[in-house]
């Protein structure tokens, strides 16, 4: 008997050994399990070895692009990279995106607006320094111009002790009627502004006669000069400070027939008028309130500058007349033609402020009174207000202007 032979009796004999095993199913639900399990087989796909690399390229081209999007955009659009990036999570994060996108716009119009904030702070105290550098060294006098006119004009201190100079100046022209604006000066001094009064000239009419170097005053019969009043002794000084400055140097009364006399000048149809020289100049300030204003004092009361100068140094309170000049100030006065230099020659200590320009302008009304048409300071600084120091100054056309138009 062959091997093969051997083996096939043992294994029969093996089977026949082991328990009998019946299936009781039907074979047509045997059937179709066997079918469905074949067809699950065939329709499961192979799963691929690394299933992260597909969606991990496609999220770094994504950032990719999302990078170049964001630099060529402006810096105030920096949310864009936020949104864009977030595509393919929109549904979830664009709430987030949102708060975060609103939250750093309020963020940066606060900022703007304590920015705006900060720079008008700054520009309002810029203007307040300017202010108040204007107002600590604020000048007194005109000079000439050829685009405007000057009109010279004069007022009184309500103690009608003093006859204060004042310039209009019309802006608007250089070829201004004087007669204009002497007929009419209340419309353009402001007494109660300046504290001041001007004198009664309402019903006075004033022609201006260039060629014979006279003005006519056309004077109504109800205007009175009363003997020893003290408007009766401000007439003539008055016309005197209004018209000698442009070579006017006689006023014709033309008074009524009927009358025998002009109050205390008795009967009398021309006055001279007198040309303001040697004179001191002091302020005049009755309130903090009102703006100083350069006054000065009588015609031909001194001989000499120095004298005028020293004058400077006392006040007058009981007319609210303040020295111009500081008091323990030395100086020193040595002319030279129409040129007079004046130096200080003691250790008070001067600065660019109201006070120094206020002494400096007063002895350049006061150096013009004497005839000096230019004045060299010798002093410890070089700048006051608008003065450069370091070379002569020209004497002014008046003081105390008033700007028109």
């Amino acid at each position: 008997m062959s091997p093969n032979k051997s083996n096939e009796d043992k294994v029969e004999k093996l089977l026949r050994k082991m328990p009998r095993v019946e299936d009781n199913q039907d074979k047509d639900a045997l059937f179709s399990k066997v079918s469905a399990s074949m067809n699950k087989k065939d329709t499961t796909r192979k799963k691929p070895k690394f299933p992260w690399l597909i969606p991990s390229i496609g999220s770094v081209v994504v950032v990719f692009l999302c990078v170049l999007i964001y630099q060529s955009f402006p810096s105030d659009n920096q949310f864009s990279f936020e949104r864009n990036s977030d595509d393919s999570v929109q549904d979830t994060t664009e709430e987030s995106t949102d708060s975060s996108f609103n939250a750093q716009m309020d963020k940066r119009e606060s900022d703007e607006s304590g920015s705006i904030s900060q720079n008008e702070e700054s520009a309002e105290n810029e203007a307040l320094i300017m202010e108040g550098i204007e107002e600590a060294a604020s000048s007194k006098l005109v000079y000439p111009d050829s685009n405007v006119s000057f009109i010279s004009v004069a007022v009184m201190d309500p103690s009608i002790h003093y006859t204060i100079p004042m310039q209009l100046v019309d802006t608007s022209t250089n070829e201004a009627d004087p007669e204009y604006y002497y007929n009419q000066l209340g419309n353009f001094i402001d007494e109660e502004a300046f504290d001041v009064v001007i004198y009664p000239f309402e019903d006075i009419n004033f022609d201006i006669v260039t060629e014979e170097n006279e003005v006519h005053l056309d004077i109504p019969n109800d205007f009175e000069l009363e003997e020893g009043s003290a408007l009766a002794g401000m007439f003539e000084r008055i016309l005197s400070v209004m018209f000698h400055p442009n070579e006017i140097d006689e006023a014709v009364l033309n008074l009524d027939e009927s009358r025998d006399s002009f109050g205390m000048y008795g009967n009398i149809d021309r006055l001279p008028l007198t040309k303001q020289e040697n004179q001191s100049y002091k302020i005049f300030q009755r309130d903090e309130s009102k703006p100083e204003l350069l006054l000065p004092t009588s015609t031909n009361e001194f001989e000499t500058l120095e004298e005028a100068l020293e004058e400077m140094k006392l006040s007058e309170p009981e007319f609210h007349v303040e020295a111009s000049i500081p008091s323990e100030v030395e100086l020193n006065v040595e002319s030279s033609n129409q040129l007079v230099t004046i130096s200080f020659s003691n250790s008070v200590s001067f600065g660019n402020n109201q006070e120094t320009l206020n002494m400096l302008e007063a002895i350049l009304l006061t150096a013009k009174s004497f005839g000096y048409s230019e004045v060299r300071f010798d002093m410890q600084i070089d700048t006051v207000g608008p003065y450069r120091l370091t070379d002569p100054l020209p004497v002014p056309v008046g003081a105390n202007p008033i700007y028109l138009h």
